[in-house]
């Protein structure tokens, strides 16, 4: 009885070592590294929407609320960020200014901000870029 326990033990055993050898051979054994996300906090904005061409006198005033964090590739785009954080601020200042009542009525305003203020970050870090817009906070009152 006992030799057939011992002959099962082993068997057990042997399995397990082939299989934590394959594993080992089908893991390269390696640890990856594992790429994280930069970003950058430019803040929260909030600016008075202009009324537009509409009625001007018989709508309150709406105010926009936005935060922005970016999404970058590298450290070069988070410095050159850095560097140009002042300009970076006062246009996207300047582009929520632009934005009226009408715009905000738009069931993609979001989509459409996102990627004009990458557009225009984009173009003042060159050759460095933004991955993604975050908008953290949008609030529209």
């Amino acid at each position: 009885m006992n030799l057939k326990k011992s002959i099962v033990f082993s068997i057990i055993i042997g399995a397990l070592c082939i299989s934590i050898a394959i594993g080992l051979l089908w893991f390269d054994g390696g640890v990856k590294e594992v790429k994280q996300n930069i970003t950058f906090d430019m803040g929260t904005y909030t600016v008075k929407v202009d009324k537009g061409n509409t009625n001007a006198q018989l709508e309150k005033d709406m105010y926009l609320r936005i935060h922005i964090i970016l999404d970058l590739p590298s450290d070069e785009s988070l410095q050159s960020i850095k560097d140009h954080e002042f300009i970076l601020k006062d246009m996207i200042n300047t582009y929520l200014f632009e934005i009226n009542n009408s715009d905000l009525k738009n069931n993609f305003i979001t989509l459409k901000i996102k990627e004009d203020i990458s557009l225009r970050i984009n173009r003042i870090i060159h050759p460095y870029m933004v991955n993604n817009i975050l908008l953290k906070e949008f609030l529209y009152h």
